[in-house]
């Protein structure tokens, strides 16, 4: 580089290509995508000012021979051409934008059924749990609501919903909140009871499947033991409460003060020379033994 900036041309060497980034701000969820592109740009050889323009000996001879085919089509159109196409480019791979909703299957309950001589009859229709969760981006939440399903039921909701403060991250309740997904259940498998573990003391079930078609047309099949994870993700169980079970001591039974110099004395607090806490024990017999002006205590021949 020689000084004033300008370009030394004998250690120049022009890059042959250049990063070109594209960002597309128009994307749906649930909707796929491929590109191609081609740039437009001002011909820096042969700008819309020729006032500008660059002297032709100082051009590349592919550039002069580019530019004799210019100026002959400018001279039929009567137009200056400064703007030049790039070709396109070759087609991406198809891109898609994750959905904004997630279903997950719950447990699943059989339909009820009745045995005839020589075949099964249904007379009720299974029922599985759903977990519906939905991006919000007013909030800024994902908001989840289960629900109880059948087939053909419409996975919509509207009430109150628990939440996790985007910030905070504390639980918050909204209260009436609306919930639209327009997926339909199509089926319901599981639930039934696994064979050979009638001796636990829970009832083995076989994990709930639910077939869901989406607002747009796909498939979704869900599956209790792979989705177990988004239930404990979203899904909140209240805190089970303990109840506090009160000791009374038995008829009978007192706190004493054990003797000083004698340790470990059944039912005595802890003294002088006592190395364990004190505990409740049934007091010792009212004897008077023998010597003994006192009854229950020992005698000091």
């Amino acid at each position: 580089m020689s000084g004033g900036g300008n370009v030394d041309l004998e250690t120049y060497r022009p890059i042959p290509k250049k990063l070109l980034r594209f960002a597309h701000f128009g994307v749906e969820p649930g909707h796929k995508y491929c590109y191609r592109i081609r740039v437009v740009l001002v011909d820096p050889n042969h700008p819309e000012d020729t006032e500008v323009e660059p002297d032709m000996t100082s051009l590349d001879e592919s550039v002069r021979s580019r530019l004799k085919e210019v100026a002959a089509k400018e001279a039929k159109s009567g137009n200056r051409q400064f703007i030049r196409w790039s070709d396109y480019s070759e087609v991406s791979d198809i891109v898609s934008v994750p959905s904004a909703e997630w279903f997950y299957a719950g447990e699943s309950i059989p339909g009820s059924t009745i045995n005839i001589p020589g075949a099964t009859v249904a007379t009720g229709e299974p029922s599985a749990k759903v977990l519906t969760v939905k991006w919000d981006p007013t909030l800024g939440v994902f908001a989840p609501a289960e629900q109880t399903t059948r087939r053909a039921s419409v996975l919509d909701f509207k009430g109150d919903v628990e939440v996790l403060h985007p910030v905070l991250g504390d639980l918050r309740k909204i209260e009436g909140y609306e919930l639209r997904t327009e997926g339909v259940v199509l089926d319901i498998l599981g639930g039934e009871k696994v064979p050979g573990a009638s001796d636990s003391k829970e009832q083995l079930r076989a994990p709930g499947e639910t077939l869901i078609m989406d607002a747009g047309g796909n498939l979704v099949v869900t599956d209790e033991s792979r989705d177990v994870e988004g239930y404990r993700r979203y899904i909140f169980p209240e805190p089970k409460v303990e109840e506090k079970k009160e000791t009374t001591a038995s008829s009978g039974s007192m706190e004493m003060e054990a003797p000083s110099g004698i340790p470990n004395y059944p039912g005595g607090k802890q003294g002088k020379g006592n190395a364990k806490p004190s505990y409740a024990a049934p007091m010792p017999p009212t004897t008077k033994p023998k010597g003994s002006s006192k009854p229950g205590k020992p005698s000091r021949d």
